[in-house]
């Protein structure tokens, strides 16, 4: 590694943990705040602008013997001597700030895992998974993936799962590509990287299966379940809302002379001439009509009902 390399690596570690930037770097306050004011060296190497300079843990690592920053005893850490600043007013606003979207609240933690132990189960049904031991260190997933799909000469898609460094690490694939039998016939024959050798183990026990993809999707909830339960809740939450706006019943009715509480009575009531064809008559003779103030001779097309001070013809209907 060059010294220009490594001193563009601390510039930028440094600059992640300077007061410029952490007063205005929400994600980074809150994940010093879960250790002590430590940020992994993994979440610092997703990091875009660092991710160009380096992938290696160790590069990161040795990059920072000259820097003020703390790396901890297993080099697996790293944090600044000082208690990190205050976010600026305006983005702790929106730190405190319910996601776009998700008025509802957040996305309820039991229903999440009982999601993501039914994608599991599913996961354990479609896929095939192999563990890699005896990897060299330092390795990237790229190198693994390249070297996994040369021995078995796969055309198919396959999944790493690899922490930068690590020497093991996962392989999964569809049952359905026919992959995972090619997988098995190039661990027979023995792998190799670099000129070092490692294993390969397809996971048979449904148990470990369970444990595997229930972890991978804790760490990495998919995106559909995450949506899919914040609709729910969201629906939920306008459901048992005791503030929700609701119809307000209307006050009296008069039509054609009647007197009705609402709208709803009167509309139950002259349900004696909704019924009716328009250019039908009443020919009997009743002094006082129907119920719903219809008078007889006249047809009920031309019914002239009033609601709230406003005439309507031709309907039965009462806004």
């Amino acid at each position: 590694m060059s010294e220009d390399l490594s001193k563009q690596i601390a510039t930028q570690v440094e600059y992640y943990f300077s007061d410029v930037n952490l007063k205005r770097d929400s994600f980074f306050q809150k994940e010093m705040e879960k250790d002590d004011g430590f940020i992994s060296v993994e979440v610092l190497l997703k990091c875009n602008k660092l991710k160009k300079l380096t992938q290696d843990s160790e590069v990161l690592v040795s990059s920072l013997a000259g820097s003020e920053l703390i790396i901890s005893d297993d080099k697996k850490k790293v944090k600044r001597k000082t208690a990190p600043p205050a976010l600026d007013d305006d983005v702790a606003k929106r730190s405190k700030r319910e996601p776009r979207g998700n008025k509802g609240g957040d996305v309820d933690g039991e229903a999440l895992k009982k999601a993501i132990a039914e994608k599991a189960q599913k996961a354990c049904k479609d896929r095939s998974v192999f563990k890699l031991t005896g990897l060299p260190k330092g390795l990237g997933w790229t190198e693994i993936k390249d070297a996994v799909k040369g021995a078995a000469e796969l055309p198919g898609k396959i999944f790493i799962e690899h922490e930068q460094g690590a020497t093991e690490a996962h392989v999964s694939c569809f049952v359905d590509e026919g992959t995972a039998e090619k997988l098995e016939a190039a661990a027979d024959k023995g792998m190799s990287i670099n000129e070092t050798k490692f294993t390969m183990t397809k996971i048979e026990d449904e148990a470990a299966l369970q444990e595997y993809w229930v972890a991978q999707f804790t760490k990495n909830p998919p995106k559909e379940l995450e949506r899919e339960l914040k609709k729910a809740k969201n629906k939920r939450g306008k459901d048992d809302n005791p503030n929700k706006k609701r119809r307000a019943q209307s006050g009296p009715v008069t039509i054609a002379g009647a007197v009705y509480t609402s709208k709803d009575e009167a509309k139950g009531v002259c349900s004696c001439c909704a019924g009716l064809p328009p250019e039908r008559e009443r020919e009997e003779e009743e002094p006082e009509g129907h119920r719903c103030g219809h008078q007889p001779g006249l047809p009920h097309d031309t019914l002239l009902l009033r609601s709230a001070g406003r005439w309507h013809q031709g309907g039965f209907l009462v806004h």
